[in-house]
């Protein structure tokens, strides 16, 4: 859903784009309890989020763009080196790479790293867009 808002052209500046998430969250959380279950009376508080959610989320979108500027300025030199196959960076630098997801998280495994530190992408001349 962060990515959804960042990417949707309605959305502009940062306070836009956590707005767009307040409304994404609260729509969650009301759609999360079924009428008949909600306690008369009980409201879901869904516009608020602490200083600490919103420092997180910013920091978020922070990184992916900092990710984004990455695969943009470096796509095609690794399309050379790694094509059709999942590169793996860390701190700038390819740690591993694999056609093979699963065996490239093993690799990260392996050498120490945490997946989740980690930007993987499909490096390929037909990339393939979901809508999730």
């Amino acid at each position: 859903m962060l990515i959804w808002a960042r990417r949707n052209p309605t959305f502009g500046t940062q306070s836009e784009n956590l707005a767009g998430v307040r409304q994404v969250l609260g729509f969650l959380v009301r759609s999360a309890w079924p009428p008949a279950g909600r306690p008369v009376g009980m409201e879901v508080p869904v516009d608020t989020l602490s200083a600490q959610d919103e420092q997180a989320i910013r920091e978020a979108f922070r990184r992916a763009d900092e990710a984004d500027a990455f695969w943009a300025a470096h796509y095609a030199e690794l399309l050379e080196r790694y094509p059709e196959q999942y590169v793996a960076i860390h701190q700038g630098e390819v740690v591993a790479n694999h056609p093979d997801p699963l065996e490239l998280d093993r690799m990260l495994k392996g050498k120490g790293l945490d997946p989740r530190e980690v930007w993987v992408k499909l490096i390929t001349t037909h990339p393939r867009y979901l809508i999730l």
